[in-house]
């Protein structure tokens, strides 16, 4: 799943990106890529995100909190 998340983020960051890179600080990702994110994440994984996931940007910092992030929704956690 991480491999499939990376693909997706550096497709739309335009860019190779590490597990670890700040995607928000870093200015890889915006409001617009975010929204991009989420509708292929959603689309891929069979998910969705719900409001209160978007309003919490750190969910979208890095690859690891993305993939932490797909992971409790798919386990229904979030």
């Amino acid at each position: 799943m991480e491999k499939r998340v990376l693909e997706i983020c550096e497709e739309i960051c335009c860019q190779k990106i590490s597990a670890d890179e700040q995607l928000l600080e870093e200015g890889l990702l915006d409001s617009y890529r975010i929204m991009e994110l989420v509708s292929e994440l959603e689309t891929e994984f069979k998910i969705v995100f719900m409001p209160k996931d978007l309003m919490e940007l750190e969910n979208f910092s890095s690859l690891k909190k993305i993939v932490k992030l797909i992971v409790e929704k798919i386990k229904g956690i979030k």
